[in-house]
């Protein structure tokens, strides 16, 4: 995540410096200006490119964010997570001197998934309000003092957001009507979106078929698959006693790649992985096979044991 934060910072701080020359005569209300377009009215000329000895004033922000700043007058705000990425932030920047003015919290649900965290939405202001959005469905508006004026939550009027990764849709201001995208569908995606497993989605299971096993497996096909990608989750394999095996199960890989959603997905082989995974976590003193050498040879250690038999089964 600290890789995240730095590349975040970089480039936030890269806008802001074109954002700050142009504020006193054009305000940047919208994360595609005024005109929506991604043009301004503003006359002057500009360099084709800017370096770090160009900015007037550089902010380390609070933690990682995508959002676009917006500027009004003097005031720029942007979104960003906190520091341990436990909560999203609002935050008011002086344009002038780089200084944060506010920082206000108005989601607790920072992370949805290992990628990126849901302070991906630009804000959007009219010049006395403005609105801050979340990707878990948070929607904020404050005052430019930093006055919380009213707080929804959208998944909660509409249900959890259908998506592949974490969402992020930027509001739109346009005659005082405030617009945003919902993702939604009658059928979850990734195991988010409305379905009766409860408020967040269920994770579905199919039983398929193996067509190779090699260096990967090819799995699935005829609609009986997960969709590619590493949200695909992995596959177990059940040795059947009446196929000459013993009853335990084995696990692969998440799905790597493969074609369409439902024609069959490849899928790492997690015993040629593994020498790979231990070495890197050794240095952390984790050992994720404390049953096995990472060559899958038996040798278990003392916290080899209490391990699940079953798939879902505690």
């Amino acid at each position: 995540m600290k890789k995240t934060s730095q590349l975040t910072f970089a480039a936030a701080m890269a806008g802001l410096v074109s954002f700050t020359l142009s504020a006193v005569a054009d305000n940047w209300p919208n994360w595609r200006g005024p005109n929506f377009d991604g043009s301004s009215s503003e006359k002057a000329s500009y360099p084709a490119e800017f370096t770090k000895e160009d900015a007037a004033w550089k902010t380390q922000l609070p933690g990682a964010g995508g959002s676009t700043p917006v500027v009004w007058g003097d005031a720029v705000f942007l979104t960003s997570a906190n520091a341990d990425n436990s909560a999203i932030l609002a935050i008011r920047i002086d344009a002038k001197t780089g200084k944060i003015v506010w920082s206000k919290e108005f989601s607790d649900e920072a992370m949805r998934d290992e990628r990126t965290n849901t302070a991906g939405a630009s804000a959007v202001t009219d010049g006395k309000l403005v609105y801050f959005f979340t990707g878990s469905g948070d929607l904020a508006a404050f005052d430019f003092d930093g006055n919380q004026v009213w707080h929804r939550h959208i998944e909660d009027d509409y249900g959890p957001f259908a998506m592949q990764w974490t969402f992020s849709s930027t509001p739109q201001l346009a005659h005082d009507t405030l617009y945003l995208q919902v993702l939604q569908r009658n059928e979850p995606v990734n195991g988010y979106g409305n379905t009766d497993g409860g408020s967040y989605g269920t994770k579905y299971e199919v039983t398929t078929t193996i067509n190779s096993v090699g260096q990967e497996a090819f799995i699935g096909g005829n609609g009986l698959d997960s969709c590619q990608g590493d949200s695909g989750g992995p596959v177990y394999v059940k040795l059947d006693a009446s196929q000459g095996g013993d009853d335990t199960w084995r696990v692969f890989g998440i799905t790597s790649y493969g074609g369409a959603c439902g024609t069959g997905g490849y899928y790492s082989m997690m015993h040629i992985g593994m020498p790979w995974i231990e070495g890197q976590l050794a240095q952390y003193g984790l050992d994720i096979t404390p049953c096995h050498d990472s060559d899958g040879t038996w040798n278990p250690g003392p916290e080899c044991g209490g391990f699940v038999l079953e798939p879902g089964i505690a």
